[in-house]
């Protein structure tokens, strides 16, 4: 478990870090303020200390914050935003917006939703050159694009509704449905075949695993 820690930190792929971060903090504030196990604080402290020291003694962590402040830069201060993943990630979205606005009711279906873009793309660059002009890499945002508001707000509504179901039958579920959720948020999770075969995979064998309803791991 130690050598995927920190072989995740050497290949720095930011989502992995974020991911792993989000669930310990998660679970240490979660023991501490629900369940008053005070020795999760100093596990908070803990990992505030691994995160100072991996940001100064790993090169590709420290270059990868590095960049990750500059994209962000670039948005603040309406910079270019070219061959910069965050800022050009930052465009798709207001490029989708401006489609959605267009196309709120019905969408605009998945097979036109590159092409809307595209088109958007034409009447406002956003200042991205054509071949750094990319798609939306956001899964709730793709779904209004795709298929209009009413019909997103009724699907992830139906979404939650299971989800907490399984959830009070199993809570290990919580924990597997933070890092799609999280996924989700940065790409458009459910139509790539490995993050969703990977969440079937995950999803059955959690599912075999007896816990407890009143339980929450």
């Amino acid at each position: 478990m130690f050598i995927i820690f920190f072989e995740i930190h050497l290949i720095a792929y930011r989502f992995s870090i974020l991911n792993i971060y989000l669930l310990i903090i998660i679970y240490c504030f979660k023991e501490f303020f629900i369940r008053k196990k005070f020795k999760y604080f100093l596990g908070i402290l803990v990992l505030i200390g691994v995160i100072i020291l991996g940001i100064n003694t790993i090169p590709s962590v420290e270059k990868r914050l590095q960049n990750s402040i500059i994209d962000l830069k670039s948005i603040t201060e309406n910079e270019n935003p070219n061959y910069q993943s965050v800022g050009q990630r930052w465009a798709a979205v207001k490029c989708a917006f401006e489609v959605i606005k267009a196309h709120p009711i019905l969408g605009v279906s998945p097979a036109d939703a590159k092409f809307e873009m595209q088109k958007q793309y034409e009447k406002n660059s956003y200042l991205l050159i054509p071949e750094n002009r990319i798609f939306i890499h956001n899964q709730f945002i793709y779904l209004v694009l795709s298929f209009g508001i009413p019909f997103s707000l009724l699907f992830i509504l139906f979404l939650t509704l299971e989800i907490y179901k399984k959830i009070k039958t199993n809570a290990l579920f919580i924990w597997l449905i933070i890092p799609f959720v999280f996924h989700m948020m940065l790409e458009n999770t459910l139509e790539r075949q490995i993050t969703i075969n990977t969440f079937v995979f995950l999803f059955f064998m959690v599912n075999a695993i007896k816990q407890k309803p009143h339980q929450l791991i």
